[in-house]
């Protein structure tokens, strides 16, 4: 009966040390999932914002990068990618895309050599086009960046990316 007694205590010890557990790891999980609404709050506010607003945003953080897009074909196309290695978010701009009718696609090719499709765009009457993008990774694990013209996905733009820019 003791040893009942005293293994019940034990158990009811136990218990006790992994509710605390469990209460702390609520708390964590809490305060962790508080930050990750917070950053995907600031980056649908940059992303939803006015591109400018965007440029500004992502201009003002130590580490920015510019990424020239050169032509991938002979329409004369040219672009810059605006990130942040730590951002989940860019800013495309592309300029002499030829305009009627025609739609773009972004294509990303990520760290590990996936290339994950990212938003389409139709260029302005001038050819040109901004686009804000939500990354599905932070920009450091970004190698490449490519804009595809629709249907045939014919490569149009592209750029390398390394590992961090510099700055």
């Amino acid at each position: 009966m003791a040893e009942a007694r005293a293994a019940a205590r034990g158990a009811a010890g136990e218990r006790a040390r992994l509710e605390a557990e469990l209460a702390a790891a609520e708390a964590r999980s809490g305060s962790l999932l508080r930050s990750i609404r917070r950053r995907d709050a600031e980056i649908d506010r940059l992303l939803g914002g006015a591109p400018e607003r965007t440029l500004a945003d992502l201009a003002a953080m130590p580490g920015f990068g510019v990424a020239r897009l050169e032509p991938r074909t002979s329409d004369g196309a040219r672009g810059h990618l605006l990130w942040h290695p730590a951002r989940a978010a860019a800013l495309l701009y592309a300029f002499g895309l030829p305009a009627a009718g025609r739609s773009y696609r972004v294509e990303l090719e990520l760290d590990d050599g996936r290339v994950q499709a990212g938003p389409a765009f139709a260029a302005g009457s001038d050819g040109e086009a901004i686009l804000p993008i939500r990354l599905p990774v932070v920009g450091a694990r970004l190698r490449g960046v490519t804009v595809v013209q629709d249907p045939g996905a014919r490569p149009v733009l592209g750029a390398r990316l390394g590992v961090q820019p510099a700055g």
